[in-house]
């Protein structure tokens, strides 16, 4: 058991949470696909460099649920991402020709739950005091994921489901989302642009 001294040290510090499985997925069909592993591993290498990782309480990283999931996607959502586990590499590249800008993989599911499992349970320990605030390093990304549509590399919207997480379970009244990208994140928008919080 920690030490009251401990505990308030980690109330102070950084939390960080990340899985080198997530690197495990990438563009079978186009090795120069901009999302790959190295966007994830490039930054956690950063990291482990400058000794930053050290620095922070590490956080736990796990699978999100189905029912977390389907807080904000349509369950159909979740039946492709399902069905895309089983799906040879010219099944997973017709499905991609669907959406924009996105391809499926056999690990994408899971590092999908993972990305956002680990976004969550930052969360979880932020608003409970455990730590200051969070650094989640998670790949897929997920900000223009909508109800019912993959879209930009984007499958789970993760910030979205986090937000609402907070409003809902948590009992927070208001959610500042600061969507710092090239991009315009239409999926979080889409989620929250009628909800009044």
């Amino acid at each position: 058991m920690a030490s009251a001294s401990e505990e308030s040290t980690s109330c102070n510090r950084t939390g960080v949470v990340y899985d080198d499985l997530m690197a495990s997925h990438f563009h079978m069909w186009n090795e120069d696909f901009t999302e790959k592993p190295e966007r994830y591993t490039s930054i956690v290498e950063r990291c482990r460099h400058y000794g930053l990782l050290d620095r922070c309480t590490k956080i736990q990283c796990r699978e999100a649920t189905d029912e977390e999931i389907l807080t904000l996607h349509n369950p159909d959502h979740l039946k492709i991402l399902k069905m895309s586990e089983s799906m040879s590499k010219e099944e997973m590249e017709a499905l991609s020709q669907k959406y924009d800008y996105l391809y499926f993989h056999k690990d994408i599911l899971r590092n999908s739950r993972l990305a956002l499992g680990a976004t969550l349970n930052m969360l979880d320990e932020i608003l409970y005091g455990k730590v200051r605030n969070g650094f989640a390093i998670v790949r897929p990304p997920g900000h223009h994921a909508m109800y019912n549509e993959f879209n930009g590399y984007c499958l789970l919207n993760n910030v979205a489901l986090a937000a609402k997480r907070a409003l809902d379970l948590h009992g927070l009244e208001r959610i500042l989302i600061l969507d710092w990208d090239v991009h315009h994140g239409q999926g979080i928008q889409y989620f929250f642009y009628n909800d009044p919080r």
